[in-house]
Protein backbone atom coordinates (compact mmCIF):
# COMPACT_ATOMS: atom_id res chain seq x y z
CA UNK A 1 0.00 0.00 0.00
CA UNK A 2 1.44 3.20 -1.46
CA UNK A 3 1.41 6.44 0.61
CA UNK A 4 0.12 9.23 -1.63
CA UNK A 5 2.38 12.21 -1.61
CA UNK A 6 0.48 15.61 -2.00
CA UNK A 7 2.42 18.42 -3.93
CA UNK A 8 1.73 21.48 -4.74
CA UNK A 9 -0.06 22.42 -8.40
CA UNK A 10 3.41 24.26 -9.07
CA UNK A 11 7.11 23.48 -9.44
CA UNK A 12 9.82 24.01 -7.03
CA UNK A 13 12.88 23.46 -7.76
CA UNK A 14 14.75 24.79 -4.53
CA UNK A 15 12.75 26.69 -1.75
CA UNK A 16 15.97 28.70 -0.98
CA UNK A 17 16.20 29.92 -4.46
CA UNK A 18 12.14 31.07 -4.39
CA UNK A 19 10.87 34.63 -4.62
CA UNK A 20 8.92 36.06 -1.53
CA UNK A 21 5.84 36.03 -4.02
CA UNK A 22 6.65 32.19 -4.74
CA UNK A 23 7.02 31.68 -0.94
CA UNK A 24 3.83 33.20 -0.51
CA UNK A 25 2.05 30.95 -2.85
CA UNK A 26 3.38 27.92 -0.84
CA UNK A 27 2.39 28.91 2.02
CA UNK A 28 -0.68 29.71 0.83
CA UNK A 29 -1.32 26.60 -0.89
CA UNK A 30 0.24 24.22 2.70
CA UNK A 31 -2.24 26.39 4.92
CA UNK A 32 -4.96 25.19 2.73
CA UNK A 33 -3.89 21.68 2.48
CA UNK A 34 -2.54 20.71 5.69
CA UNK A 35 -6.16 19.71 7.28
CA UNK A 36 -6.82 17.52 4.15
CA UNK A 37 -3.42 15.90 4.78
CA UNK A 38 -4.28 15.40 8.07
CA UNK A 39 -7.14 13.11 6.84
CA UNK A 40 -5.52 11.31 4.86
CA UNK A 41 -2.71 10.22 6.90
CA UNK A 42 -5.52 9.06 9.38
CA UNK A 43 -7.19 7.22 6.47
CA UNK A 44 -3.80 5.58 5.70
CA UNK A 45 -3.55 4.40 8.92
CA UNK A 46 -6.55 3.16 9.41
CA UNK A 47 -6.51 1.29 5.74
CA UNK A 48 -3.04 -0.36 7.68
CA UNK A 49 -5.20 -1.57 10.29
CA UNK A 50 -4.65 0.66 13.23
CA UNK A 51 -6.91 2.03 14.96
CA UNK A 52 -5.85 5.66 16.09
CA UNK A 53 -7.91 9.11 15.87
CA UNK A 54 -5.83 12.09 14.39
CA UNK A 55 -7.92 14.32 16.81
CA UNK A 56 -4.91 16.28 18.01
CA UNK A 57 -4.63 15.64 21.43
CA UNK A 58 -1.21 15.06 22.72
CA UNK A 59 -1.95 11.57 23.91
CA UNK A 60 -2.71 11.27 19.87
CA UNK A 61 1.12 11.44 19.05
CA UNK A 62 1.37 8.17 21.38
CA UNK A 63 -0.31 6.24 18.79
CA UNK A 64 0.80 7.98 15.91
CA UNK A 65 4.68 7.35 16.30
CA UNK A 66 4.01 3.68 17.55
CA UNK A 67 2.21 3.23 14.65
CA UNK A 68 5.20 4.94 12.83
CA UNK A 69 8.13 3.68 14.18
CA UNK A 70 6.71 0.43 12.29
CA UNK A 71 6.88 1.67 9.05
CA UNK A 72 9.92 3.25 8.79
CA UNK A 73 12.01 1.78 5.63
CA UNK A 74 15.56 2.17 4.48
CA UNK A 75 16.21 1.53 1.21
CA UNK A 76 19.75 1.29 -1.11
CA UNK A 77 21.41 4.35 -2.59
CA UNK A 78 22.09 4.51 -6.35
CA UNK A 79 25.40 3.98 -7.19
CA UNK A 80 25.32 7.85 -8.57
CA UNK A 81 23.86 8.71 -5.42
CA UNK A 82 26.62 6.82 -3.71
CA UNK A 83 29.35 8.25 -5.89
CA UNK A 84 28.04 11.92 -6.08
CA UNK A 85 28.38 11.69 -2.16
CA UNK A 86 31.60 10.49 -2.08
CA UNK A 87 32.47 13.60 -4.18
CA UNK A 88 31.52 16.27 -1.86
CA UNK A 89 33.60 15.03 0.54
CA UNK A 90 37.17 16.42 0.82
CA UNK A 91 39.89 13.81 -0.85
CA UNK A 92 42.05 13.89 2.38
CA UNK A 93 38.82 12.70 4.20
CA UNK A 94 37.41 10.26 1.85
CA UNK A 95 39.31 7.19 3.54
CA UNK A 96 38.19 8.42 7.80
CA UNK A 97 34.29 9.48 6.44
CA UNK A 98 32.07 6.35 6.25
CA UNK A 99 29.64 6.84 2.81
CA UNK A 100 26.11 5.75 4.20
CA UNK A 101 24.26 3.06 1.43
CA UNK A 102 21.15 3.61 2.86
CA UNK A 103 18.28 6.31 3.03
CA UNK A 104 15.26 6.46 3.99
CA UNK A 105 12.50 5.66 1.20
CA UNK A 106 10.48 8.23 0.12
CA UNK A 107 6.84 6.91 1.81
CA UNK A 108 8.96 6.83 4.77
CA UNK A 109 9.71 11.13 4.25
CA UNK A 110 5.86 11.62 2.93
CA UNK A 111 4.89 10.13 6.09
CA UNK A 112 7.27 11.69 7.95
CA UNK A 113 6.38 15.22 6.35
CA UNK A 114 2.46 14.65 6.91
CA UNK A 115 3.17 13.96 10.65
CA UNK A 116 5.50 17.33 11.26
CA UNK A 117 1.83 18.87 9.57
CA UNK A 118 -0.29 16.92 12.42
CA UNK A 119 2.80 17.81 15.50
CA UNK A 120 2.28 21.30 14.57
CA UNK A 121 -1.24 21.58 14.27
CA UNK A 122 -1.31 19.52 17.82
CA UNK A 123 0.90 22.51 19.40
CA UNK A 124 -1.24 24.89 17.83
CA UNK A 125 -4.47 23.54 19.29
CA UNK A 126 -2.86 23.09 22.65
CA UNK A 127 -0.89 26.34 23.40
CA UNK A 128 -2.08 29.71 23.07
CA UNK A 129 0.49 32.21 21.20
CA UNK A 130 1.92 29.15 18.41
CA UNK A 131 0.64 29.76 14.66
CA UNK A 132 2.39 29.12 11.14
CA UNK A 133 4.01 31.84 9.55
CA UNK A 134 6.50 32.26 6.63
CA UNK A 135 10.15 33.52 7.26
CA UNK A 136 12.07 34.27 3.91
CA UNK A 137 15.08 35.29 5.46
CA UNK A 138 17.90 35.00 6.44
CA UNK A 139 18.80 32.14 3.98
CA UNK A 140 20.72 30.05 6.32
CA UNK A 141 17.45 29.34 8.31
CA UNK A 142 16.32 25.88 8.44
CA UNK A 143 13.12 25.86 6.13
CA UNK A 144 13.68 29.23 4.67
CA UNK A 145 10.60 30.07 2.47
CA UNK A 146 8.72 27.53 4.16
CA UNK A 147 5.93 27.29 7.31
CA UNK A 148 7.66 27.60 10.14
CA UNK A 149 5.74 27.54 13.68
CA UNK A 150 6.23 30.40 15.79
CA UNK A 151 6.19 30.60 19.60
CA UNK A 152 5.09 34.10 20.40
CA UNK A 153 6.07 33.51 24.37
CA UNK A 154 9.47 33.09 23.19
CA UNK A 155 9.67 35.78 21.41
CA UNK A 156 9.12 34.74 18.52
CA UNK A 157 10.96 31.59 17.91
CA UNK A 158 10.20 29.23 15.20
CA UNK A 159 11.27 25.96 13.96
CA UNK A 160 10.58 24.14 11.22
CA UNK A 161 9.08 20.75 11.86
CA UNK A 162 10.31 18.54 9.33
CA UNK A 163 13.41 18.74 10.60
CA UNK A 164 12.50 17.61 14.06
CA UNK A 165 10.53 14.97 12.70
CA UNK A 166 13.16 13.88 10.12
CA UNK A 167 15.91 13.65 13.70
CA UNK A 168 13.53 11.21 15.32
CA UNK A 169 13.13 9.35 12.84
CA UNK A 170 16.57 8.43 12.69
CA UNK A 171 16.67 7.89 16.40
CA UNK A 172 13.44 5.85 15.59
CA UNK A 173 15.12 3.78 13.18
CA UNK A 174 18.14 2.94 15.99
CA UNK A 175 16.20 2.62 19.19
CA UNK A 176 12.07 2.52 19.30
CA UNK A 177 10.44 4.60 21.40
CA UNK A 178 6.34 5.12 20.98
CA UNK A 179 6.99 8.75 23.09
CA UNK A 180 9.45 10.02 21.33
CA UNK A 181 6.93 12.65 19.21
CA UNK A 182 5.01 13.03 23.02
CA UNK A 183 8.31 14.09 24.57
CA UNK A 184 9.22 16.87 21.88
CA UNK A 185 5.24 17.82 22.28
CA UNK A 186 6.33 18.39 26.06
CA UNK A 187 9.36 20.30 25.58
CA UNK A 188 7.88 22.27 22.89
CA UNK A 189 5.04 23.07 24.92
CA UNK A 190 7.51 24.48 27.44
CA UNK A 191 8.67 26.81 25.00
CA UNK A 192 5.30 28.21 24.28
CA UNK A 193 4.69 28.81 27.64
CA UNK A 194 7.58 30.77 28.25
CA UNK A 195 9.25 28.33 30.12
CA UNK A 196 13.13 26.97 30.48
CA UNK A 197 13.42 23.32 28.53
CA UNK A 198 14.33 20.50 31.16
CA UNK A 199 16.41 17.42 29.90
Amino acid sequence: MNYPIITPPFEIKSFVLLTKKEAKQHFQWFMETKESRIRQLEDFIIQSGYSISLDKTPESLIGLWKWYEDQIEWVDKTEKEIADESASIPERLREVVPINTKKLSVQTLALGLDISVYWGETMIDNNSGVHWELKTSPKKLDGVNRPQLIFDAAHGLCTYPPTMIHVCTLKSSEEKNEKRLFDLFKKWSRIARGKPILN
